[in-house]
């Protein structure tokens, strides 16, 4: 994201004093990661964010279940020095005994059979094993408090399993001003269905605002 940034830069078009971001889920941690770091980011809007990785996957799984992944992880990362190729494991799954990485049966009907998925050709249901290692150890809550004073817009949902709405609101209420947050009604998926109008139009109100009508120093 910062390389795209700099890229952004030096296209002619593109006003480098007026660069926002917007990331959801995963890339809602991202972009927030990004803001803290980065004071070429004017605003920022997170939107179901993933934020504290193993709290995150703690929430999904059973004990017993994180502390298997946690050694399968150990074990595929030896097979690995020893030459192995990467283990691939589902995304999702409509069976919830086959190990994957994302639970629920929503998430399994996004990702496969929604009407966006013929959009994306190229999706491969198929995840390494040790991207979820990377996703356990992600944590962005320390960059939170570290946004301002960038404008930071937050869009939670308030039934939200997959990245838990608590975690969420922590990391909001952490954040220093300016900051807003919209509370949707739904789960992890109301954004980009049942409440896509609502959190669009929020998005793009905060842009105005903040890209448009206020004047960059």
């Amino acid at each position: 994201m910062r390389a795209a940034i700099t890229f952004a830069e030096t296209v002619p078009r593109v006003d480098e004093k007026r660069i926002g971001l917007w990331g959801t889920s995963f890339a809602g941690a991202h972009v927030l990661q990004v803001a803290a770091a980065d004071q070429r980011v004017r605003c920022v809007v997170s939107q179901v964010p993933m934020i504290r990785g193993y709290q995150n996957f703690a929430t999904l799984l059973s004990t017993e279940d994180l502390v298997a992944l946690q050694q399968q992880l150990i074990a595929e990362q030896r097979a690995r020095f020893d030459g192995a190729e990467p283990l691939k494991i589902p995304v999702s799954s409509a069976d919830p005994d086959q190990p994957h990485a994302l639970p629920g049966a929503r998430t399994h009907w996004y990702l496969n059979h929604s009407p966006n998925t013929g959009r994306s050709p190229d999706w491969s249901n198929e995840i390494t094993l040790r991207s979820l290692g990377w996703a356990l150890d992600y944590d962005v809550a320390a960059s939170v408090p570290r946004i301002s004073p960038t404008p930071l817009l937050m869009i939670v949902a308030e039934h939200d399993m997959l990245t838990p709405t608590n975690l969420a609101l922590e990391a909001f209420e952490s954040a220093r001003q300016p900051k807003q947050l919209v509370l949707i009604p739904g789960d992890h998926y109301a954004p980009y269905h049942e409440e896509f109008d609502l959190c669009s139009s929020a998005a793009v109100d905060f842009f105005t605002e903040h890209l448009i009508e206020t004047q960059p120093a």
